[in-house]
């Protein structure tokens, strides 16, 4: 379908055994029988994207069967197809520490990606005063990161970022806001 749409790339999520959802805490999601069904689905999905010149851009989350970039780093090692890689959703694996610290776990993160690194998300944090380190998704510019590091970062691999979950944001404001801080960031781009 994505080949039709005329898109280079399609991003997929990893399921899950939560009736809440894909993103959501289910036990089986880490055992190792899970995540040998997922290379096992991946595998399969990439041949097929490999047959129509796409790329599959699989995202993980701490309570997902991808877990963590160390995961990441097996599946890849697992399935060798130009076809699978990563969108880069930091946010999904970030600690507390880390936040104040982006740019070197940012770093950290290629490092284990590499040339894998498909999409960028681009979204803000923000940490609850709760106990557990309660860790919330905000717009772009509206948390804690510096920003400017993942827009540079995406700059120099040449990565596309993309903005998440618009739908829950005045998403074209948002988009605006963005765009702005983006050309201040890197300078304004051309029209193709």
């Amino acid at each position: 379908m994505a080949a039709a749409l005329g898109a280079e790339t399609l991003l997929i999520a990893p399921g899950g055994f939560s009736t809440v959802g894909p993103w959501w805490y289910h036990p089986l999601n880490f055992a190792q029988e899970s995540r040998n069904a997922l290379v096992t689905s991946l595998r399969e999905l990439a041949e097929i994207a490999e047959e129509h010149d796409q790329i599959l851009a699989v995202e993980g989350y701490r309570s997902s069967a991808i877990s963590s970039p160390q995961v990441f780093d097996w599946l890849f090692s697992e399935i060798s197809s130009p076809a699978l890689r990563a969108n880069l959703d930091y946010v999904n694996f970030i600690a507390p520490s880390q936040v104040s610290e982006l740019e070197p776990y940012l770093e950290e993160l290629v490092v284990t990606f590499g040339e894998r690194i498909a999409t960028v998300h681009a979204k803000d944090v923000v940490i609850a005063d709760e106990l557990s380190a309660h860790i919330d998704e905000v717009p772009p510019g509206h948390g804690l990161l510096a920003m400017e590091v993942v827009v540079h970062l995406a700059q120099r691999h040449r990565l596309p970022l993309l903005l998440e979950h618009l739908e829950d944001w005045d998403a074209l404001s948002h988009l605006r806001e963005f765009a702005g801080f983006v050309d201040q960031v890197v300078g304004p781009s051309s029209p193709a």
